[in-house]
């Protein structure tokens, strides 16, 4: 592995023969983004690649939840030119092919899977950072061409980036990006108010999720309950297929730990006792030292693997750019034999008591395991002027508003609210149609039609939301509801399609879907992706590769 620098940008390659394989990677993703401007990134990336037109070798384009690639293989000069077309592409955009853009992505979109995954980001983080691939792609209403192109001109530069190679830089390489600084990976906000807990999903299979420090000991457990799952689910019992634990870096200090098992239908119970239970195990008696130097002894065969350097040239890449460093290898590998019993030992409590789990009818957890998530709003509801259903009595559900927010407040009592000061962001209909999203994912939709002063509502609302508004297509009148038609007064976690989509049609709702779902390899930090096209090359065989590796080096096995 050897370092070098073209155009200012830094060149990390091995020196493996065949086609030249490259992946430019940038600091800039799904993390970056907000509700309003979701699918930015993605817009620029489509963009860039347009101009290139389609070629006899691979190219693609992806963003993912911390980073964005652009990847190819072929003969060097094919190389070079795709890697300097793509820099020259993103400091001058095509934005009079912005409509088309916008309708290509709105049928990627509905060919996207949505999963149990999807779910847990949504419970996890609410619309922001990875819960984000949990909500269309808004940027697709809310930016335009100037938009798109300082987005790329400030995030898209030079010292923000780092190419990969498989062999040294072809001869003529150039990339001719702006200067501009690296850029932290912005920190993760979680929405739970506690830990370990559970809700429930549309899905036939049992999963959990939890922010963990990034640490040698994180995999070393990683690798111990992977085993501990497969021993027991599918050999032991027979009832999973494939019972899996991924570590996936979000930034330089925390990675996100996924643990699913999937099931047949008559198991799912007994799948998640099972999970749960081993779980619980390794917190309290930790994992057996034959179990541990298992480990190590696989990573040390993985380090003379012939496929190791241009995984371990990526590892360098994606850690540079996510702190500014580079671990030297040797120290690496010095963490791996030095870690403890004691080390895992410690994780593996750690990660107990900061799990979410997401359950299938039909599978339970107990109080002593984990206690179920709030659904609605755990804050008080705001005191305001309160708002009558028309044709509705005393007994009737609310709508209180007041200068800081608004509550949807339920003849129970039961309510949700958002705060106007912190609303994620607001769709806006033309025929006055609101939906007010919260950063825990709560919402509150107001149909001023149904409503008493329905029209004020609306106006105090858009006064105090203009900056997060997003603007929404005009629905069929038939779609309006008009009184005396009370509106949909259903609690819960609602669901559009079998898709996973958020159901918008109720009133007082919570959007519980996601877009990422778990694949079989991923990069540094990329919970979830968009990508501008299929088949293999170096990103596949990297992050193939990087999921071999990642009992050695911290990165994630999906």
């Amino acid at each position: 592995m050897s370092w070098t620098k073209v155009d200012d940008v830094w060149v990390v390659h091995a020196d493996e023969p065949g086609p030249l394989r490259a992946t430019l990677t940038f600091r800039v993703g799904k993390a970056d983004e907000t509700l309003p401007t979701n699918g930015i990134t993605h817009l620029v990336e489509h963009l860039t690649l347009f101009p290139l037109g389609q070629r006899p070798h691979y190219q693609n384009g992806s963003v993912r939840t911390s980073v964005t690639t652009f990847d190819t293989s072929g003969e060097p000069e094919e190389v070079a030119r795709f890697l300097t077309g793509v820099c020259t592409g993103l400091s001058s955009l095509p934005v009079d092919r912005l409509e088309t853009e916008v309708r290509v992505l709105d049928t990627e979109a509905g060919k996207r899977g949505y999963g149990t995954s999807s779910a847990l980001l949504s419970w996890r983080f609410g619309p922001a950072g990875p819960g984000l691939w949990s909500f269309d792609e808004f940027a697709t209403a809310t930016v335009d061409g100037a938009a798109l192109q300082q987005w790329a001109t400030e995030r898209f530069t030079r010292e923000n980036a780092v190419l990969v190679l498989s062999a040294p830089p072809p001869p003529g390489l150039t990339l001719p990006l702006p200067p501009g600084p690296r850029r932290d990976v912005p920190a993760l906000e979680e929405v739970l108010p506690a830990t370990p807990a559970w809700f429930r999903h549309g899905f036939p299979d049992v999963a959990a999720l939890a922010p963990v420090p990034r640490s040698v000991a994180a995999v070393a457990y990683s690798y111990a309950l992977q085993n501990a799952l497969v021993d027991k689910l599918r050999f032991e019992l027979g009832v999973a297929y494939s019972p899996t634990v991924d570590y996936d870096p979000y930034d330089g200090s925390t990675a996100l730990m996924w643990i699913t098992g999937d099931s047949h239908p008559e198991h799912l119970d007994q799948v998640a006792q099972v999970l749960a239970g081993t779980i619980a195990s390794l917190a309290d008696d930790g994992t057996s030292s034959e179990r541990l130097e298992e480990y190590r002894t696989n990573a040390r065969k993985l380090w003379d693997s012939p496929d190791a350097s241009v995984a371990l040239a990526y590892t360098a890449a994606m850690e540079l750019l996510m702190t500014g460093a580079v671990t030297p290898l040797q120290q690496r590998i010095a963490e791996v034999e030095a870690v403890t019993l004691d080390d895992v030992h410690a994780f593996a409590r750690t990660v107990r008591d900061s799990l979410l789990y997401g359950l299938p009818e039909g599978a339970e957890l107990t109080a002593g395991q984990a206690e179920p998530a709030p659904e609605l709003s755990t804050e008080e509801p705001v005191e305001g002027t309160s708002h009558a259903l028309i044709g509705g009595n005393s007994r009737s559900d609310r709508m209180v508003v007041a200068p800081e927010g608004i509550s949807g407040v339920r003849a129970d009592g039961v309510h949700a609210t958002v705060r106007f000061a912190t609303a994620r962001a607001v769709l806006a209909w033309p025929d006055g149609r609101r939906v007010l999203i919260a950063p825990d994912g709560v919402t509150v939709t107001v149909e001023p039609t149904l409503w008493e002063s329905g029209e004020q509502i609306v106006t105090v609302v858009d006064a105090a939301t203009a900056g997060v508004r997003v603007p929404r297509t005009a629905r069929n009148p038939e779609d309006i509801p008009l009184p005396p038609t009370p509106p949909s007064t259903g609690l819960g976690r609602l669901w559009e399609r079998q898709n996973g989509r958020r159901s918008t049609g109720s009133w007082l709702m919570i959007g519980s879907a996601a877009v990422i779902l778990l694949v079989a390899a991923t990069t540094f930090g990329s919970s979830g992706q968009t990508s501008s096209s299929s088949g293999a090359g170096i990103a596949r065989t990297i992050l193939i590769t990087i999921g071999v590796l990642a009992g050695v080096f911290g990165l994630s096995r999906k």
